[in-house]
């Protein structure tokens, strides 16, 4: 198996799993399927944080899949690889060597699974497809196709997770890149192909970072980043998440004063369970909406 393993190069402390479950906002996440130059909608997504019962760690699993040809390939992929995730043994683990293995064994499966479906129908629509999964401290990126996933620290730094590869039916190794999280990364980006066709990385980072500061709503963050892709000249429909690490960092440098700043990191930390995936052409979604309400205010935004 491909592996490559990334841990930081700086002086930061690492928190422990449960202690990067206490950070604010820690896995709330919101996504955008925007239809964009295309008759339909070809993409869709999956986000899902739950407690696991066999070790009662907090797990969050994100992906994005993005379909070319139709939409067929990439409703397959959203519906066989997390549930193949789950049926393998290494996904119970909390070492990263073992996740990693679940995570390409369910992609390959996913991928044979998509040959089948086109000697059933003689259908041959494809899909990128990228997926994250944030188990502790570590986060683990596996990808097939054009899509990319960028953790973005405190001071600028980007850490890229994930750089386009084969699509899924033409990928034969996948790889898995494994990070650690720290106390100063403030969230990472998924984003399908058409979103960094026009967009780099820093240029993602700070279209959402100044959002957050300056209005600490997700949902509105992630709607700018696609718009900004849009006004680009994005060539596709847009599929873009974000998922948060540590809230307070995000909204660090926000000049909105003192009392909103200390809204904005009393987020409850009970963690539930839920689960979304995209099944409309313009949705959007947040984690544990509640705590959102804590520390993310609606304003008007002209």
């Amino acid at each position: 198996m491909e592996l490559q393993h990334v841990d930081s190069a700086n002086n930061t402390p690492v928190l422990h799993g449960l202690e990067m479950e206490l950070l604010p906002g820690f896995l709330n996440n919101s996504c955008q399927c925007i239809l964009n130059r295309k008759k339909s909608m070809d993409s869709t997504f999956e986000a899902t944080v739950e407690t696991c019962e066999c070790h009662g760690v907090l797990t969050g699993f994100f992906a994005v899949h993005s379909g070319y040809g139709g939409a067929s390939a990439a409703a397959l992929a959203r519906k066989h690889f997390r549930e193949e995730l789950l049926k393998q043994a290494g996904y119970k683990s909390t070492e990263p060597v073992h996740l990693a293995d679940a995570l390409k064994r369910a992609l390959l499966i996913t991928q044979q699974s998509l040959y089948d479906e086109w000697d059933r129908t003689n259908k041959l629509e494809g899909t990128n497809s990228l997926a994250v999964l944030v188990k502790k401290s570590h986060a683990l990126c596996i990808n097939a196709g054009g899509g990319m996933a960028v953790v973005c620290a405190a001071g600028g730094e980007i850490k890229v997770l994930a750089e386009p590869t084969p699509r899924l039916e033409e990928i034969v190794r996948p790889e898995v890149l494994v990070r650690e999280l720290l106390p100063d990364d403030e969230f990472i980006i998924i984003g399908c192909p058409s979103l960094w066709s026009k967009l780099d990385p820093i240029q993602a980072a700070m279209i959402v970072r100044s959002a957050l500061r300056k209005y600490k709503d997700l949902d509105y963050a992630v709607k700018k980043l696609c718009y900004m892709a849009q006004h680009s000249g994005a060539p596709g429909n847009l599929t873009v998440m974000v998922i948060l690490l540590n809230a307070e960092m995000s909204i660090s440098a926000s000049n909105s004063g003192a009392n909103s700043r200390s809204e904005s990191i009393s987020a409850q930390k009970s963690h539930h369970s839920y689960s979304t995936d995209g099944r409309s052409e313009n949705s959007s979604i947040n984690g544990r909406r509640v705590e959102k309400k804590a520390w993310f205010t609606r304003k008007d935004k002209s």
